[in-house]
């Protein structure tokens, strides 16, 4: 069985703390303006990233009142559908569709990690899904600081068991990166949030898995991705023992990251 990390779930809303996973759905494309970071006064954030205990002004994304409500009316007709980047183990999906068809005795691997991943904006989104899903009102003055911090939160969730054979092949999520294809540049969380995930098997066992929220400085995403020649980056999950899975993250899927670019 798995242990879970000892934490607290801080900042994930009701997207994580109702122990419920969103589905894929991929949203459409929000068109941002440039943005313009700001240093909001009196407000601070603590860093548990390179610089663990350092105090700093807590900045937010300043958006237009236009590009806010169509966020939060966006948020609202998802009503509790996920507004993020969904990514998900395609290799592991496919392995497991196949042991399927060939043999229904055989174990199959487990879920693969998956990804959601939010820029301000379709955190924001997510929220404002959330309180319709539970026919709470969200308006523009229940947007916090904390939402719009320039910083890109992934959610990084375990690969869990789907049969009580197969537990061996699974693992929770240990730490997680952001990098380029190279290795050269790798970019390290500002902070790290651990989350539980439990999961009963078809054989009946009870699992206990531990996911992880991430964040990252917006501002050296966007730099890694400047670098020349380079479109694209990747996210590294790190999990128990030797696994690790590498996610390419396209230029093409950008447009589902409002701000990012």
């Amino acid at each position: 069985m798995k242990k879970v990390a000892a934490g607290l779930v801080l900042g994930l809303g009701a997207l994580v703390a109702s122990g419920q996973e969103p589905p894929s759905a991929e949203p459409g494309a929000t068109p941002v303006a440039a943005a313009e970071e700001q240093a909001v006064d009196g407000a601070q954030a603590i860093s548990v990233g390179p610089d663990v205990g350092v105090v700093a002004p807590l900045r937010r994304v300043s958006y237009s009142e236009a590009q806010m409500r169509a966020a939060i009316e966006a948020g609202k007709k998802s009503k509790g559908r996920s507004t993020a980047l969904s990514i998900s183990d395609a290799g592991r999906g496919f392995m497991n569709a196949m042991a399927a068809l060939g043999n229904s005795n055989n174990a199959t691997a487990g879920t693969g990690f998956r990804l959601a991943m939010y820029t301000p904006l379709t955190w924001v989104e997510q929220q404002a899904s959330d309180a319709a899903k539970v026919y709470k009102p969200f308006g523009p003055d229940d947007v916090t600081d904390d939402m719009l911090r320039p910083v890109l939160r992934i959610v990084v969730y375990p690969d869990k068991a789907t049969d009580f054979r197969n537990q061996a092949q699974t693992s929770s999520v240990e730490h997680v990166v952001v990098r380029d294809e190279a290795r050269r540049r790798v970019l390290q969380p500002l902070s790290l949030e651990p989350f539980a995930e439990g999961v009963q098997t078809v054989g009946g066992a009870q699992l206990q898995y531990t996911g992880m929220l991430a964040t990252f400085d917006l501002d050296e995403v966007r730099a890694l991705m400047d670098a020349p020649g380079l479109d694209e980056f990747f996210v590294t999950v790190i999990g128990e023992g030797a696994k690790e899975k590498n996610f390419k993250i396209k230029n093409k899927r950008f447009k589902d990251l409002p701000g990012l670019k």
